[in-house]
């Protein structure tokens, strides 16, 4: 007997083989849909917010008694054949008589599972699940170990073996997440990061397999619909875009985004819709405070919206400025305000950043993170993780993207969309143009700070001029911190840098904190900020050669340039008020650069406001 229960927490149009058996997940704390529930029995129903369909694997652990073959699909997403259909019972038979396990395709990418995992969870987490691997399983850790190092992972929860095996996996899944929950604290987790322990098996089952050499069909997914949240989430926007309620619709959007950032997803928003969704927000909302009727004297419909959005990029796309005076041969009313036109022609160009409506009204946080980003490095997906991850909640992250390569670019936006209220993203090209309209030339030649080649910017002020006071009505909020800490894209933060490094120099009055890093060219390990011999005593500077006289002020730079052309700071923790005194003292004015080595004996002159901290915080990559 072939038995798939199909894991649902939605109605849904069950398949018609009576193989196919819808099963409600944490039905224990939800309105009944009268389909056969997890809550009966021995049950772990009402942890579903924590588990997800693992409530369900779980009930037919304890439940299940008759079937040969057992397996779990979702709501929406099956096993198919190679015809696109529903994997009947004896193709299941026929699949299990030759291999051990069934599961999803084996997904590759160019990062390891560990690294994939830190960038969108806490990899603390994981490492919990190692941890009570090796204390419960110890003979399988070296598989936990291969698989995480590994490129290819199965996703999603979707299994199919026999109930013997299945029987088995449950009883070495359940007491490691168990065991891993001791550490694993999911109070500040938004709704869809509580599912950690859903997200953790992904990566258990293929170390269940692999521990014990089973054969692994990877089965063909299909899905039949969008998430059904997703759905549901267009539908609330249209009903308060309709109502004309924009700033309830915004505040909606980015609220939702917040907590359940895997709505937007490509698996969940299968017609890619609401990045689109976004864009029409941004510009309905916008012509709103210029007092104009714009999109929505048009049509308060979703579906017609995204319509004349995707036909108005098309037309600017091909026909640049002229595309009013041309759209009139494709359309009978073309809808289109000079905020609209400009907006979607920036988005066209690859030059829109959604920062001033993102973050409108947003505070000032205590650390402000800028991170300089010039390619998809091997270690951006990681470092973007640990940024957004860290232990410090009073922390703003802004990404200077001058990627040339589009999966750069797509990890900054998703990162993004996923913390608006913590990160924001501006392409080279934007922050310019920003400059271009908000500063007056006067402001543009202030001083700045040259962090060196492939930062992102095209001029070394264009970092530093939004670091002076309110220069413009939108001002990033969040360059008023307190404390400014450099970072590069291609380097690796530790989890815990910025609240190590805040807390060290709260408690000791520091304007100026490092750590340790260490060399990844090398495996050498560190300071920061480094004198062995005179400390942080004022006689010690550079020498006339320019080169560090026992001070490690920049992680991997062996000289820094008299002239002004250098690096000051990677992964240091500098106080503003210390940096807005170096660049009035020591800016060059005719460019607007810091004279380098004057700063640095400056900084190192203040004996009393530098300090470190005794630990490794960030990883240099060369």
């Amino acid at each position: 007997m072939v038995k798939i229960y199909v894991m649902t927490h939605k109605l849904f149009q069950k398949p018609q083989d009576e193989i196919y058996i819808p099963l409600h997940v944490g039905r224990a704390a939800s309105q009944d849909l009268s389909y056969l529930g997890d809550d009966t029995g021995d049950n772990i129903s009402a942890l579903n917010c924590y588990y997800g369909e693992l409530t369900g694997l779980y009930w037919i652990w304890k439940h299940e008694t008759e079937a040969d073959i057992v397996g779990i699909c979702h709501y929406r997403r099956y096993f198919l054949n190679e015809s696109g259909m529903f994997l009947n019972k004896q193709e299941y038979e026929s699949i299990l008589a030759e291999y051990d396990v069934m599961t999803s395709k084996l997904l590759g990418s160019a990062l390891d599972n560990w690294t994939n995992y830190a960038a969108c969870h806490n990899r603390s987490d994981m490492e919990a699940v190692g941890e009570a691997v090796k204390k419960l399983y110890p003979s399988d850790y070296e598989a936990f170990s291969k698989v995480l190092s590994d490129t290819k992972c199965c996703y999603g929860n979707l299994m199919v073996t026999t109930l013997d095996k299945y029987r088995e996996y449950c009883a070495w899944l359940f007491p490691i997440l168990e065991e891993a929950g001791k550490k694993i604290d999911v109070s500040s987790y938004d709704l869809y990061r509580k599912r950690v322990f859903g997200f953790l098996s992904e990566v258990l089952l293929y170390v269940w397999a692999v521990a014990r050499g089973y054969r692994i069909y990877e089965g063909k997914i299909g899905l039949t619909a969008e998430k059904a949240e997703t759905v549901e989430f267009k539908h609330d926007i249209e009903r308060l875009v309709q109502q004309g309620d924009l700033e309830a619709a915004k505040e909606f959007f980015y609220h939702t985004m917040q907590e359940r950032p895997d709505l937007r997803l490509g698996l969940s928003d299968l017609k890619g819709e609401i990045p689109i969704v976004e864009k029409l927000l941004y510009i309905m909302h916008q012509e709103q405070k210029e007092g104009g009727p714009g999109l929505l004297a048009l049509s308060r419909e979703l579906a017609v919206l995204i319509e004349h959005y995707k036909n108005s990029a098309n037309l600017i796309a091909k026909n640049g400025s002229s595309a009013r005076s041309r759209a009139k041969a494709y359309f009978d009313v073309f809808a289109l305000s000079d905020t609209a036109f400009g907006i979607i022609e920036q988005d066209v160009n690859g030059s829109l950043s959604f920062y001033h409506y993102l973050n409108e009204g947003e505070p000032a946080k205590k650390v402000c993170a800028v991170v300089s980003v010039s390619s998809c490095a091997d270690t951006l997906s990681g470092c973007i993780g640990n940024l957004v991850n860290q232990t410090m909640e009073d922390l703003a992250v802004i990404f200077i993207d001058s990627c040339e390569d589009a999966a750069g670019k797509r990890l900054l936006l998703e990162c993004m969309q996923q913390y608006p209220k913590k990160v924001q993203v501006f392409t080279a090209k934007e922050w310019n143009r920003q400059l271009d309209s908000d500063l007056s030339s006067q402001s543009k030649n202030q001083s700045g700070l040259d962090l060196g080649s492939g930062n992102g910017m095209q001029h070394a002020a264009d970092l530093d001029i939004h670091m002076t006071g309110r220069q413009a009505e939108n001002r990033p909020a969040a360059m008023d911190s307190e404390y400014i800490i450099f970072v590069r894209g291609e380097d690796m933060p530790d989890p815990a840098m910025c609240e190590k490094l805040y807390q060290k120099a709260e408690t000791g009055g520091w304007k100026l904190a490092g750590g340790k890093y260490i060399d990844h060219r090398t495996g050498n390990i560190k300071q920061m900020l480094e004198n062995e011999k005179h400390g942080y005593n004022s006689s010690v500077g550079l020498d006339e050669a320019g080169t560090k006289n026992g001070l490690e002020f920049c992680p991997g730079s062996d000289k820094v340039s008299r002239e002004g052309n250098g690096n000051i700071g990677w992964g240091i923790l500098i106080h503003n008020s210390l940096w807005k005194e170096i660049r009035e003292r020591f800016k060059i004015q005719e460019d607007g650069q810091l004279r380098i080595k004057e700063a640095a004996d400056f900084i190192v002159s203040s004996a009393d406001s530098a300090g470190s901290v005794d630990e490794v915080l960030y990883g240099y990559s060369g």
